[in-house]
């Protein structure tokens, strides 16, 4: 399981930083910066499945879990959001531990 968790973790750190690197490139190509949110990502990747997820849990799970809940999450900047649930991922998954094992 620990190790499930980290290698998701890396997995969220890596997103977070290719993200990152792709607001920072628009950035010298546009001269405008912006963080791109974590929906707008997601559509622009698969706008299908982003409209899936909300007819699902707005149907079948609980539609106050989608408007307020999900939608203020997909509004947040995506690299934030996947550095955050990274971080906290790799923590649950030991890595403190592991970083000792290693000195």
């Amino acid at each position: 399981m620990r190790l499930i968790l980290r290698f998701l973790g890396f997995l969220f750190v890596a997103a977070a930083l290719m993200v990152l690197g792709l607001d920072v490139w628009r950035w010298l190509m546009t001269k405008s910066f912006a963080f791109r949110p974590l929906g707008q990502v997601w559509f622009d990747l698969s706008p299908d499945s982003l409209n899936l997820v909300q007819a699902v849990i707005e149907r079948y799970i609980w539609e106050p879990l989608y408007n307020p809940v999900l939608l203020t999450l997909l509004q947040q900047k995506a690299s934030l959001v996947f550095a955050v649930l990274g971080l906290l991922l790799l923590w649950l998954g030991g890595w403190r531990r592991l970083r000792r094992l290693g000195r």
